[in-house]
């Protein structure tokens, strides 16, 4: 596995687990899915803290990678952020939502 998607992992397991923000919504998900996820929490970050932590400015192909990994799976959300000064803005974040129980060794 490339070292910038090992750090985009690492990001997203330290994360603990928590609600979703207001008005987020999956993309690409089934509903069930969706549901667990309001339901009982997940790890996630916002695209722009992925990018500053990991100094990586191809997260999104990282993450491409990552879904491609037997056992893993990496969904995105968009929510709606409100501004101290009245505006509004959609903000973008990842959520871990599976990773295998016992990590396999990729040359």
């Amino acid at each position: 596995m490339i070292s910038s998607a090992r750090r985009i992992l690492d990001l997203l397991r330290s994360r603990p687990i928590r609600y979703l923000p207001k008005d987020a919504r999956v993309e690409n998900c089934m509903p069930g899915i969706e549901a667990k996820l309001w339901i009982l929490g997940s790890k996630w970050e916002w695209s722009w803290t992925i990018l500053q932590e990991t100094k990586t400015a191809d997260y999104r192909k990282r993450i491409s990678e990552i879904n491609k990994i037997d056992g893993y799976l990496v969904l995105s959300f968009h929510a709606p952020y409100k501004m101290e000064c009245g505006g509004t803005i959609t903000r973008h974040g990842y959520i871990l939502v599976m990773e295998p129980k016992e990590e396999r060794k990729v040359a």
